[in-house]
């Protein structure tokens, strides 16, 4: 153990040692495996927050994944786990092992700024035992200290421990690090649960792969046919019979037996000096299911002297340049011979620029909103916030407004239409809990959403729309078709994927690789007449408020949605000086109009709060509510706000005016308005309230702002020197 540092005496001491060290803490009731109360992702363990929250017995201590991340070999079965837990030990010796319900264990290691996503392992069953590795970065917490629910030993860090190993210490690991191991414990729980590689999942749970490091003219399907031509110009004709076949027998399978292939087959062997062309052509047509791929050709070329690799490389698809290419409209004919007769029906030739033709404006197709001005049918539009405000739980009960047609929290749903959540960072089986918490607190029955709501997560679905490799960016046109004929299947008028940065593997700071993915779904909208809706992050800010130019990456996303709204926190302050309830100040969130290309901005920001929600099993969870800052006019009738003038004009006293400064304290017009006697409690104002009012009237001009002379201070002071009135005076 390091002489540096003592063991803490308690779980008081415990917290700030791990918070002093560089890592950030939260509470957990005992029993529980997380926290339980509303926004614990974004809890700040300040040291009176530590004295406050984390009592010296009775408490466990999560630590929170913003700058660490676990590895969590999440497997029962004991030589199983030891082998993974022995490979992690191989590759990264100088991290932190955490076990809480053996055979399982983590391993925590230290995470970059930007932290990165990997999902988990796929799990798998066996003899009852369940197995899967969890790559745990970006969101969570890992339980660091107190009693297992299960086992209820104490948490236990067989090596060096936590409280004594600063964040600075810890080792940081890449992702392709993780990556790498990731990809070899899928392989490992496989080969344990005897799962074959070609499983007939694809029908109902379809998982599409891009194969980033392997020539795909070999080994990802039909290679192009210059690559063949290539191979086969280093193969000698004059072969042995066997071998001369075998080669016969590789074309016939390239060429599916096509003329084309014989012809090509005729003039590789009329290099040979006994060439016969009715032999080679009497034995292409004999051969019927040999069993000889075209494989067969690139294996006698690599016998003769050929770099695959080499070929490869020269007849490798560029996707990038494909679409280039294609993005060219065909030239029309520069004229019709008068002879010719065209019919209009026939497809033409695209070209552009297009002349504008009459347009009938009373026969244009309306805008299709389906709620507020936030989701639009044939459109993408972008909810971007900080983690840890409340943006999943808001678009989770704007999804089931949608699919319910019930106005839920404040906005109105304009087209009843089947939803779709695609919740790519968390699991399932979270997603289930903040939907049932929705559903109870809103009091929707799953009738109201059978077959019109549907839900997947990050454990159910793989969704890479594209990813830059070696050769540029690669779409994934396969998962695009899949998902347009899906949505069109289900009739599905609403989609919502979560996070946006989650769906692809290309630079996110690079505007020519964010508009790719952006324009396939833009293509998902259009094709499917369906709203897209992305929700995404913004950048650490410095504790101001995020805008629309706050949003992380590149700007081409926010320039190519048709709206965009940004959700920021309001402070618990903020919101008592607004005039809330101390008791109603905690998870207050302002949603505010960034962009609105078809839609006027509105008027004033909307306001959400979270509350928590017990489940019947007595987990709390927290949901999205309509909330409304109180009215700082309420109670203010003409009579009121007359008599508050007039008693601003007679001054605090003799001689001396009042001052719109609250830091002029007892000469703060706001106390008239503070200690006015209204007589509904509801209507008190508060201090900022009474701020708001007071640069009301003065903007307006009900107030006036000047110079008079003070006889008690015997100078020149800036004070009221006159008020108007409202309303009709008599």
């Amino acid at each position: 153990m390091s002489s540096k540092y003592h063991k803490p005496e308690n779980m008081t001491a415990l917290a700030h040692r791990i918070s002093e060290l560089g890592y950030h803490p939260v509470p957990i009731q005992p029993g529980r495996k997380g926290p339980t109360f509303a926004d614990w992702q974004s809890y700040q363990a300040t040291s009176d927050a530590i004295n406050r929250d984390f009592p010296p017995h009775g408490v466990v201590i999560g630590v929170l994944h913003d700058n660490v991340g676990a590895v969590d070999i999440d497997v029962y079965c004991p030589d199983l786990a030891a082998k993974l837990r022995d490979e992690w030990i191989s590759r990264f010796p100088q991290t932190l092992e955490r076990v809480g319900q053996a055979p399982k264990t983590a391993f925590v290691f230290r995470l970059p700024d930007d932290p990165y996503t990997i999902r988990n392992t796929q799990k798998h069953k066996k003899d009852g035992l369940e197995a899967q590795v969890e790559i745990r970065t970006k969101t969570g917490q890992l339980v660091a200290y107190g009693k297992h629910p299960v086992t209820k030993q104490p948490y236990k860090w067989p090596g060096k421990d936590l409280w004594e190993t600063p964040i600075k210490s810890l080792r940081m690991i890449s992702d392709w690090e993780v990556q790498e191991y990731r990809d070899w414990a899928d392989e490992q729980i496989k080969q344990w649960a005897g799962v074959e590689e070609q499983q007939d999942t694809l029908i109902d749970q379809p998982i599409f792969k891009i194969d980033l490091g392997s020539y795909a003219g070999l080994d990802d399907g039909p290679p192009k046919e210059e690559a063949v031509k290539e191979a086969l110009s280093y193969i000698p004709a004059d072969l042995g019979h066997d071998d001369w076949l075998q080669v016969l027998m590789g074309l016939h399978d390239y060429y599916n037996g096509s003329a084309a292939g014989l012809s090509i087959a005729q003039d590789w062997s009329s290099a040979y000096a006994d060439y016969n062309p009715r032999e080679v052509e009497t034995k292409w047509k004999s051969f019927k299911g040999t069993g000889v791929s075209y494989s067969t050709l690139f294996h006698y070329a690599r016998e003769h002297g050929a770099d695959l690799s080499e070929i490869g490389r020269k007849h490798r698809s560029d996707p990038v340049r494909e679409r280039m290419e294609a993005s060219v409209p065909v030239q029309a004919p520069q004229s019709v011979p008068e002879a010719s007769f065209v019919d209009e029906t026939d497809d033409q030739p695209q070209t552009w620029p297009t002349p504008v033709s009459e347009i009938n404006a009373l026969a244009l197709p309306r805008r299709r909103w389906v709620y507020g001005n936030s989701y639009i049918r044939k459109y993408v539009t972008v909810t971007a916030s900080a983690g840890g405000i409340g943006k999943t739980s808001l678009t989770t009960v704007e999804a089931l407004a949608i699919a319910t047609g019930k106005k839920l929290i404040g906005q109105q749903v304009k087209e009843r239409v089947n939803c779709w959540i695609l919740n790519l960072e968390d699991p399932l089986e979270e997603m289930q809990l903040r939907l049932a918490a929705a559903m109870q607190h809103y009091e929707i029955d799953h009738s109201d959403i059978k077959d019109r709501l549907f839900m997947d997560a990050e454990d159910t679905v793989q969704l890479v729309m594209a990813a830059e490799g070696r050769d540029g960016l690669l779409p994934n046109d396969a998962l695009l078709e899949y998902m347009t004929t899906r949505i069109s299947e289900l009739n599905i008028g609403c989609v919502i994927i979560d996070p946006f940065v989650s769906t692809h593997m290309v630079n996110e700071n690079s505007n020519a690789s964010i508009q790719a993915v952006v324009a396939m779904f833009r293509k998902l909208a259009r094709d499917t007449e369906a709203a897209v809706h992305l929700v995404h992050h913004v950048r650490k800010g410095n504790g101001e408020d995020s805008t629309i130019d706050s949003v992380r990456g590149a700007g081409s996303l926010i320039g190519a949605a048709r709206a965009a709204r940004v959700i920021n926190k309001m402070p618990e302050d903020k919101a008592i000086e607004l005039g809330v309830h101390p008791s109603k100040a905690k998870g207050i969130m302002r949603i505010d109009d960034g962009k609105a290309n078809l839609a006027p901005p509105a008027e004033a920001a909307l306001y959400a709060r979270m509350e928590g929600v017990q489940l019947p099993n007595d987990e709390w969870v927290g949901v999205a509510t309509a909330f409304q800052l109180p009215d700082e006019w309420a109670g203010m009738d003409d009579n009121t706000i007359n008599a508050i003038l007039a008693q601003i004009d007679q001054g605090p006293e003799e001689g001396e005016c009042y001052s719109v400064r609250p830091q002029d304290k007892e000469r703060w017009a706001g106390n008239v308005i503070l200690d006015h006697p209204f007589p509904v409690a509801d209507h008190i104002k508060t201090e900022g309230q009474a701020k708001i009012i007071l640069k009301k009237w003065q903007s307006s001009g009900l107030i006036e702002v000047g110079e008079y002379r003070s006889a008690a201070q015997r100078k020149d002071r800036k004070g009221i020197v006159s008020c108007g009135r409202v309303g009709e005076q008599k």
